[in-house]
């Protein structure tokens, strides 16, 4: 469904109840039950059978106003403010003072100005003049008719007269929430349009609460951040009565233009937290809007109660977190980053028309989403969903549009997108929209690195040029298809990679737990680095957490690496560590970080993990541990099971020439009559792939595809139902390469089997 058209149609569905009240009495009760039914397919998002139900309502009768009021909906719905404009015309003919039809006639001519010539829209505007003003003077509290009368002024570019309608609005209909988060937007538009000297003036002028928050706010905007911050600060503390949340917002902005992510998130978990109505949550949906999918738009549609808003806001964070158990949101530091940069480079708030549209073929299909950005061009608003691009190529002819050319090149989750941004020759400045493609010489020369295609279509003949030039088209389509419905997020080039390992393990733990344990394994700077850093200095900044599906936060556990550490870890230069958490077998996110300071450098994972349940009382295995050493120890410390500390491998790579250590658990032996258990445990070693050299990668080209197995075969007994299993396995005959560890478990009293597996490496 379309989410923009369901929800114009379920905020305009009632106009259809105002109309049927003002139609006069007595009408034909089939035609007014044809009138409901037409209501309900509007409520529906059914256009089409509301269009069908509401005409055959006026077959019945033919100055039925009710039912035209029924069609102009339709044709709003759809955006055809001409032919709304027709019914709504036709309306007035029978009842003059009509005010729904006034009202909505003011609206289409105001839609329809955006798309004219200047002296044709002139003509529409002050036809929507009229008619709002007409409305008024019959009765002031109508609808919202303020609130839209203030938005035609925005359209004219008159702010400051927008702005004063939107405050008179408000104080008549404070429930309006449209009027109170369209205020604000209102300013906004005030600062994007005016020069800092003029909207300062105006702002200092006028004694509002608003007027003295986008003080700050403009400030902000100037890089004058020390006032802004001095200003919004002190706004906030005088407790204003209209809502907080924009400023709270305009402090996330502020700190993550000074590089300090810990605080700017703070204050945006302040907003979100902070929700009491729908006002307020709208107002941080401002900020978020532009990259919700159609699913997360309808999603938010459909929300009411404030701790509803809330964990929407958290839950769309911290699942495109690409490290959720780092110490701040990195996804959100980059979406405001892009949002700033966006904010200098990116601004259009005017209309997108049919006439300054490049894409005059109209090969290019938006998504829903798309038509919630009103403040940026379409460059603005993919870089916002996707960052910068890895390549841009501009160029710069006569002959051609002025043009900006986008690559994003293909990744494990998405195809190659490219987009060619153009101000079309009837657009103003900074109006980029997508086109499908360029055909002019000189733009194909400029890309052929980019795609054969290119260079073909350069030297092709005229048929091939026709088939190649749709193609190019096609692509660009698919690429806006894709675009525009999804986000990714980047890195800055001051980030780079951290090369680590880590391990995930499961076990049985007290009350129906499961153990899930983390190991991890750390390249350590040479001793020459180490002498070289402060004592104070940490290494490394780690930790792990653990989300359920609706990404509430159910275990964080963080943690550092001081220099002083380091001094017992010897020649082998790794430092190894673990996370435990005891929680219900269920499934989880499961996330990963490591930092290490001295460098920037950063590495984590996030995956999605299925807790097996060791409570039912069913024949089972752990996960298999290998480990460098196994040792008979005491106590629970890290690394310490069922007195036995294990030296794990969270590479999995071992050396040949030393044993490998195994260790797993089996939980629910069958007892015998005593109340023993007995069992055999089959060890497989597979060689997987072959580390071959020499001789051996000689002879391989002839085949010779065996894959050399190892064997061994252990009977055990235990006192109990449960079973912890270690093994020194010698693997130095079997030669380097990859290798699979298969050991099954036969339970000799049941008969049952359990069989786990874990891949390694030998060197």
């Amino acid at each position: 469904m379309n989410t923009i058209r369901f929800m114009l149609a379920m905020t305009l569905a009632a106009t259809v109840s105002a109309s049927l009240a003002q139609t006069p009495s007595p009408v034909d009760a089939t035609a007014m039950r044809l009138i409901e039914e037409g209501k309900a397919w509007l409520a529906q998002n059914e256009l089409k059978k509301a269009e069908e139900t509401f005409r055959a309502a006026l077959k019945r009768d033919k100055n039925l106003t009710a039912a035209m009021a029924g069609l102009g909906e339709v044709e709003m719905i759809k955006q055809n403010w001409g032919d709304a404009n027709d019914w709504y015309e036709k309306i007035l003919d029978r009842e003059p003072k009509n005010l729904d039809a006034m009202h909505h006639r003011a609206l289409c001519y105001r839609e329809t100005g955006k798309f004219k010539a200047i002296f044709l829209r002139d003509l529409d505007w002050k036809n929507s003049k009229k008619y709002f003003e007409g409305v008024l003077a019959q009765d002031s509290l109508y609808r919202d008719t303020i609130f839209q009368y203030a938005l035609l002024r925005r359209y004219d570019e008159k702010y400051e007269e927008a702005i004063l309608l939107g405050h008179h609005q408000v104080r008549l209909k404070p429930e309006l929430v449209t009027a109170q988060r369209g205020l604000f937007r209102l300013y906004q538009y005030l600062l994007d349009n005016r020069s800092e000297k003029d909207a300062l003036k105006w702002l200092q002028a006028h004694d509002s609460e608003h007027a003295q928050y986008f003080i700050g706010e403009a400030f902000r905007c100037t890089e004058k951040l020390d006032s802004a911050e001095v200003l919004l600060r002190k706004w906030l503390a005088s407790a204003p009565a209209i809502n907080t949340t924009p400023a709270c917002l305009s402090l996330v902005r502020l700190n993550y233009q000074r590089e300090q992510p810990q605080a700017a998130e703070q204050f945006f978990w302040q907003a979100v937290d902070g929700i009491r109505n729908q006002v307020d949550a709208e107002l941080v949906f401002e900020d978020v809007k532009y990259i919700v999918t159609e699913a997360e738009l309808e999603e938010f549609s459909q929300l009411a109660a404030p701790n509803e808003y809330t964990a929407f806001f958290r839950r769309r964070w911290i699942s495109r977190d690409p490290t959720p158990a780092a110490g701040f949101n990195i996804r959100l530091a980059e979406h405001y980053r892009r949002l700033l940069y966006a904010e200098k480079h990116y601004i259009y708030d005017r209309f997108h028309s049919w006439f300054n549209n490049p894409d005059k073929l109209g090969y290019l299909k938006y998504p829903p989403t798309y038509y919630l950005n009103d403040r940026f061009n379409d460059r603005g608003l993919i870089y916002i969903r996707h960052g910068e691009p890895e390549e841009r190529v501009v160029t710069v002819s006569p002959s051609v549009p002025t043009n900006d050319s986008w690559l994003y090149g293909r990744t494990k989750d998405r195809a190659e997108m490219v987009f060619h941004f153009v101000v079309d020759e009837n657009a103003s400045a900074n109006n980029w929209r997508v086109a499908p493609f360029l055909p002019q010489p000189q733009f194909l020369e400029d890309r052929v690195h980019w795609d054969p295609k290119y260079f073909r279509l350069l030297r092709g003949d005229p048929l091939e040029s026709l088939s190649l030039t749709e193609e190019l088209a096609r692509k660009s389509a698919d690429a806006v298809e894709v675009g525009f419905r999804t986000d990714r997020h980047t890195w800055s080039k001051e980030v780079k990679p951290l090369e680590f390992a880590s391990y995930t393990a499961f076990f049985k733990a007290p009350e129906g737990n499961t153990a899930l344990e983390v190991y991890y394994s750390l390249p350590l700077p040479s001793n020459k680095e180490l002498a070289k850093m402060p004592d104070t200095m940490a290494l490394y900044e780690h930790g792990l957490t653990l989300h359920d599906l609706q990404w509430k936060e159910i275990e964080r556990q963080n943690g550092r690496i001081p220099k002083e550490k380091t001094a017992d870890i010897g020649k082998e230069q790794h430092f190894v560590g673990q996370y435990r958490f005891f929680v219900k077998p269920d499934s989880y996110h499961v996330a990963f970080f490591v930092r290490q300071p001295a460098t920037q450098r950063l590495e984590g994972w996030k995956q999605d993990f299925r807790l097996p349940n060791f409570a039912e009382n069913e024949l089972a295995m752990s996960s298999i541990v290998l480990a460098s050493a196994i040792e008979p120890a005491s106590g629970s410390e890290s690394f310490v099971k069922n007195g036995l500390r294990l030296s794990p491998t969270p590479s999995r790579r071992c050396d040949r020439k030393k044993p490998v250590y195994v260790y797993f658990e089996v939980y629910h032996l069958a007892p015998d009559a005593e109340g023993k258990s007995s069992f055999v445990v089959e060890y497989t070693a597979l060689l997987r792939k072959e580390e071959k050299s020499g001789a051996k990668k000689f002879f391989a080209l002839f085949g010779g595809s065996a894959k050399p197995a190892t064997t061994l075969v252990v009977e055990r007994h235990a006192d109990t139902a449960t079973s912890a299993e270690y093994l020194a396995l010698d693997l130095g005959e079997t030669g380097k390469g990859e290798f699979r560890l298969s050991i099954k478990v036969t339970d000799q009293q049941s008969g049952k089997q359990k069989e786990g597996f874990v891949d390694f490496a030998l060197f």
